[in-house]
Order: structure tokens, then C-alpha cells, then sequence
């Protein structure tokens, strides 16, 4: 029961550490269902998936933690300009 829990935990969280890049400037939230922001984050900045909800995204930039919707994430680096 214990190995069943386990590998359903981590499945459940597969991609949490992994790194995405942001797809435009963004206003992370404190909290997810606050409008609180606790900081901005740069279009094209790498950032950590943290934990994951329904619709959002927590993520670290930095010293810096908040939620975010996932749809505002891509896998994919920006081209460097």
C-alpha cells in the first residue's frame, strides 16, 4: 500500500523542479485565490515549478514565490535577440 501511495505521489507530481520559461510578463500571486501579487516576473525568464493546481502554477524565480496561470509557461527556451 505504502509503494502504491508512493509511486501515485510521484506521478502526481512529475513535473514539479522541472524549469520553464515565461511567455510574457507576469504578476505572481501570493496565494491562489488572492489577488496579492508578491512579485513580476520578465517575459523569457526560467523559472521553477514548485507545485501545481488545478489551473495554476507555483513557481520560484530566484528568491521570489508565487502562483501563476500555466498557460503563461512554455517548455520551450526564448531565441536568444
Amino acid at each position: 500500500m505504502i509503494t502504491f501511495l508512493l509511486t501515485l505521489s510521484l506521478a502526481l507530481a512529475q513535473n514539479v523542479g522541472d524549469f520553464r520559461f515565461t511567455t510574457t510578463e507576469v504578476k505572481l500571486l501570493r496565494y491562489p485565490d488572492a489577488v496579492e501579487i508578491s512579485a513580476t516576473v520578465k517575459k523569457g525568464t526560467k523559472v521553477e515549478v514548485v507545485a501545481e493546481g488545478d489551473t495554476l502554477i507555483r513557481v520560484r524565480s530566484g528568491r521570489d514565490f508565487g502562483w501563476m496561470h500555466s498557460v503563461l509557461l512554455s517548455e520551450d527556451e526564448p531565441a536568444a535577440q
